[in-house]
């Protein structure tokens, strides 16, 4: 198992809890600097609110969004996220 960044780490810079998931290996290098899938947004949203991680998030949807405005790539297949 590998952490990966929801977040690309390029665009933020952030190693903090609210945007760190586990992945396997090949999920891990196929996501590589892309976003995830837009549906896998939710499930993390739920699990940083489950783990009361958002008093750390700044907003993780606006990130998303501010992300895929700067040209990151969305993968269109769910991985292992």
């Amino acid at each position: 198992m590998k952490f990966n960044h929801f977040i690309p780490w390029s665009y933020i810079y952030e190693d903090a809890i609210w945007n760190l998931v586990i992945s396997c290996p090949t999920c891990n290098l196929k996501k590589s600097d892309n976003l995830a899938p837009k549906a896998c947004l939710s499930k993390i949203e739920k699990r940083n609110k489950e783990y009361n991680f958002n008093e750390y998030n700044k907003d993780i949807a606006e990130y998303y969004e501010k992300c895929q405005s700067a040209g990151f790539l969305t993968l269109d297949v769910e991985g292992c996220i």
